[in-house]
């Protein structure tokens, strides 16, 4: 078991940043913050999930995820040594990403698996469980409970170091899965910490760039109705905000699996020419 620091790697991802950063915001404007602008002027409230949404409100959703495993891939090739262009690492992403989906997809159907069997064990204790809602009870917590501490383990021995894995390392969907969980072995707490702290702090960061221009929008222009002024400004901030979030949670876990994998130094330095 390789020594993990995570104060190491926050140091290693501000110089990152500071070295690379025109490079790595590149990236992210075009595949994090563009999208997801696209998604908040046409849809201003979200995906309700609900059957009067159009069929292409869907496929934006499905492409705008690609588009963030794109974004993720291409950000850890920019953050690992040797340096490269932007257009070399997105070449790269695009080659990786359906291994990388492929993993994506392989995790989704085991949650989906513990899902259903969870739903069963509220069935069988008497709990009427319904697409519109699940009633309150002991049951109910304990199994949500469950759920969440599930998901916490599968987030940090799978998840967390699932990009890195797929841009770093030529293997497939079942060998980057069994990769992730055998480097996090030893790390489970100090990792969650990581976690738990980051999307706190990135969640509350995010929130208070919605609501503070949600109101001043309001104010200036009137409710945000798909195709408006309004929408575009709240989407253009929030997708700023979200995709900040994404670049530096990415280059985090970046250095930390340099770390895990002792793959050496990474080098800051990526060649200016590369947009």
């Amino acid at each position: 078991m390789r020594r993990l620091s995570i104060s190491l790697a926050w140091e290693q991802t501000k110089s990152c940043l500071t070295a690379d950063g025109r490079l790595l915001a590149t990236v992210a404007a075009a595949f994090v913050a563009l999208p997801l602008v696209v998604t908040g002027v046409l849809m201003p409230d979200g995906f309700s999930r609900s059957s009067a949404d159009p069929l292409w409100s869907g496929l934006l959703l499905l492409f705008v995820a690609l588009m963030l495993l794109t974004a993720q891939l291409a950000l850890v090739r920019l953050a690992l040594s040797p340096s490269v262009s932007v257009g070399e690492a997105l070449a790269h992403s695009v080659r990786r990403l359906p291994y990388y989906l492929l993993a994506w997809m392989v995790i989704g159907i085991g949650f989906f698996i513990i899902v259903t069997v969870a739903a069963a064990v509220l069935i069988a204790s008497g709990v009427q469980v319904s697409d519109q809602q699940i009633p309150v009870s002991p049951a109910t917590w304990a199994v949500m409970v469950a759920l969440v501490a599930i998901y916490c383990v599968i987030w940090v021995r799978v998840i967390a170091m699932a990009a890195p894995i797929a841009s770093a390392e030529s293997v497939g969907p079942v060998a980057l899965i069994r990769k992730s969980w055998d480097l996090t072995v030893g790390h489970f707490w100090r990792l969650l910490g990581f976690a738990l702290l980051f999307f706190a702090g990135g969640a509350i960061a995010v929130w208070a760039v919605a609501a503070v221009t949600a109101l001043l929008v309001r104010v200036l222009f009137g409710a945000p109705d798909p195709l408006s002024v309004s929408a575009l400004i709240l989407a253009i901030f929030n997708a700023i905000a979200n995709a900040a979030v994404v670049t530096v949670l990415t280059v985090m876990l970046a250095r930390i699996y340099v770390q895990l994998s002792g793959r050496g130094s990474i080098d800051v330095s990526v060649p200016s020419s590369g947009t």
